[in-house]
Parts: structure tokens; sequence; C-alpha cells
């Protein structure tokens, strides 16, 4: 069997501050992908970080979320407009916020896709310290993927996104 490698296929690193982030015309010559974010924020509070594929923007987002603080820790499931990345965050311009997505099958078109995720997050100060998300979501689509759009509120300049391709 052969090993797997990871190939660079994009990358963004901004000179501006955005909301979002585009990866297009992403080829279907690899199995699975592998999206990396490192953000800084201009906000304070602000909504969570998060992807949409194909520019789908309806209900079609399963997840389940574990989240967890060292102390405290829950879970929730949903369904939603988007890959959640990172729920109940509270952005500040001094927090770095740092995200890996797997998405598996990306471009088969005989079953759903499926994305693991992970990231740490700032927590509301009205509750304790910093915390970790572990997010599994169901994109109910037999589509392959071939635009994944980041959303994440306020990003500044030096945040990076990487999208990687995983050979078989």
């Amino acid at each position: 069997m052969p090993t797997p490698t990871h190939d660079l296929i994009a990358s963004s690193v901004l000179d501006s501050q955005v909301d979002s982030v585009t990866f297009s015309s992403i080829s279907g010559s690899y199995r699975d992908l592998i999206l990396v974010g490192v953000v800084k924020t201009a906000a304070t509070g602000g909504p969570s970080a998060n992807l949409r594929f194909n520019s789908d923007s309806g209900s079609n987002y399963y997840f389940a979320q574990m989240v967890g603080n060292g102390s405290t820790a829950s879970a929730t499931s949903s369904t939603t407009t988007y890959v959640e990345l990172g729920t109940n965050l509270y952005m500040s311009s001094d927090f770095t916020y740092n995200f890996i997505a797997q998405i598996m099958d990306y471009s088969v078109t005989n079953k759903h896709k499926t994305v693991l995720s992970r990231t740490n997050q700032a927590l509301d100060p009205l509750n304790s310290g910093r915390g970790a998300n572990a997010i599994a979501t169901r994109w109910v689509s037999t589509s392959a993927i071939t635009s994944i759009t980041i959303n994440v509120y306020q990003a500044v300049a030096n945040s990076t996104f990487y999208l990687y391709g995983i050979a078989a």
C-alpha cells in the first residue's frame, strides 16, 4: 500500500481584514482534504467560524460537538447551514484561533461527506478559561466538493489558511 502524502493545493495569507476566504476549482484528484487555519481577529465577541461547501447555504449540515476547558465539558448536536469550526467563541484581538478540518471522500459522488474538525477557543469571560472543540459534521450531499468558503468574522492581516490534498 502506498504511503499517503499531503500536497499543498492552495493557501491564503491575508494582507488585510476580511470576513471570508474561498478556495475554488478544487481538483477531484485526491481522496481527502485537510484545511488548516491560524486566525487573528479584530472582533471582540463575534460569531463562530464555519465552512460552506459549493456555496450551499441550506440546512444540509448535521453536527455533533464536544467542548471542554479542563474543568467542564459539554456536548451538543444540531442541524445547521454550515460546517461549524467552533462555537461559543469569544473572539478578541489578543487571541489566535487555530483549526484543522479533515474532509473525507470529498470528491466521491455516491455518499455524503464527513468532516472532523478540532479547534482551540477563547471562551466568553463569563465562563472559565479557554478550551477546545471537537466536531463531527455530515454534509448531506453526494456532490463532489469543488469550493470551500471559510467564514471567519473580521480576520486580520497575517491570518493563514492552507488546503492540502491527501493522495492515497
